[in-house]
């Protein structure tokens, strides 16, 4: 079973965003999760920290990581053949990134039978009033690892 480690327990990661991502591996999990710094660095703290909301998303987030992974596949096949594009057997997440100030959940993954094509998704990421969790793709990529 996956279990997201303590907020205190990411750490900070090069990468493209404003600030440093930071990422953690999830013990039970093959992939690396990331969630964005903090907005603003207050006058008294000169040290970038992680963004706590997104941190509560990915709490969210790892308890749907099937649904997620389904509705990305089904997303994928509406877009690409995933006969053509060796889409076959298991599907696997190498990353998922979490960013609530955007409301944003991107996960990259790819299958077992090409292991170098990575596919990802973005989701579109809510909580309805009601309390019951909205997530829908907007958005894919593609790129060779």
């Amino acid at each position: 079973m996956m279990q997201l480690p303590a907020l205190e327990d990411f750490r900070k990661t090069n990468g493209p965003t404003y600030g440093r991502p930071w990422s953690v591996n999830p013990a039970g999990a093959d992939f690396t999760l990331t969630i964005p710094d903090i907005d603003v660095l207050f006058e008294d703290d000169d040290a970038w920290k992680p963004h706590p909301e997104s941190y509560a998303m990915a709490m969210q987030v790892m308890e749907e990581l099937d649904g997620i992974k389904q509705k990305a596949a089904e997303y994928l096949a509406r877009i690409v053949d995933a006969e053509r594009h060796w889409m076959h057997g298991e599907a696997y997440f190498n990353h998922v990134e979490c960013d609530a100030r955007d409301e944003r959940v991107t996960v990259a993954m790819s299958w077992e039978a090409d292991i170098y094509a990575e596919w990802s998704v973005t989701f579109v990421w809510r909580e309805r009033e009601e309390g019951a969790l909205e997530y829908r793709p907007i958005s894919m990529g593609f790129r060779n690892r």
